[in-house]
């Protein structure tokens, strides 16, 4: 139960915000307010997560050790689209057991900025201006599809983000704390926002 969700900006060579709330719950019972949802893969990509946090957080180290495999072996960044594809080769091979997770992947590269969202049984869509997970995304998704419009500037799209983790957590039990947000740009990959 979280609200994450990522929009594409254009600062002149695409970017993205990634954000998210900080509240985790079991159950009906808020188990911290200050929980981490937004977690830097490499210095151009990051992943979100919701669903059971002992699955993404597994998740989340694996994706982050192969990414630096990627950098040894290839001597390069790896694109967004290759993580994400590992992301689901990794997600797929446990349907017998799936991970009770649903994920976002973002970042840039060099064919510009990518957002793909992720299932917990390795299902992977790339999605063009923006996604939400969670609880509170259908809420997130009101304000996006109401307020999105190409071209939006970084910090524009901070500001729209702020507003769509705003309107799920006065609807959503399983989102409230505070903000979480990064950006990635091309010029300087992952910046955490205050």
């Amino acid at each position: 139960m979280t609200t994450t969700l990522a929009i594409v900006c254009n600062d002149g060579n695409g970017g993205l915000v990634i954000g998210s709330e900080s509240q985790a719950t079991m159950g009906f019972f808020v188990a911290s307010n200050t929980a981490t949802k937004i977690y830097k893969i490499t210095d151009y990509i990051a992943i979100t997560i919701s669903g059971g946090v002992a699955d993404a957080q597994k998740i989340v180290d694996q994706i982050r050790a192969m990414a630096q495999l990627c950098q040894l072996d290839w001597r390069r960044e790896p694109t967004v689209r290759s993580m994400a594809k590992l992301t689901s080769k990794v997600l797929g091979q446990n349907r017998m057991l799936p991970y009770y997770v649903s994920l976002i992947i973002g970042g840039v590269d060099r064919a510009g900025a990518h957002i793909f969202t992720l299932g917990g049984l390795g299902s992977i869509l790339e999605e063009k201006k923006f996604a939400s997970t969670g609880s509170g995304s259908p809420m997130a998704y009101g304000v996006l599809e109401s307020e999105y419009k190409e071209n939006l500037s970084i910090d524009e799209g901070v500001e729209l983000i702020k507003r769509a983790i705003t309107s799920a957590r006065k609807r959503d039990a399983g989102s409230g704390g505070e903000f979480q947000i990064i950006t990635i740009t091309a010029d300087k990959g992952v910046e955490f926002v205050n």
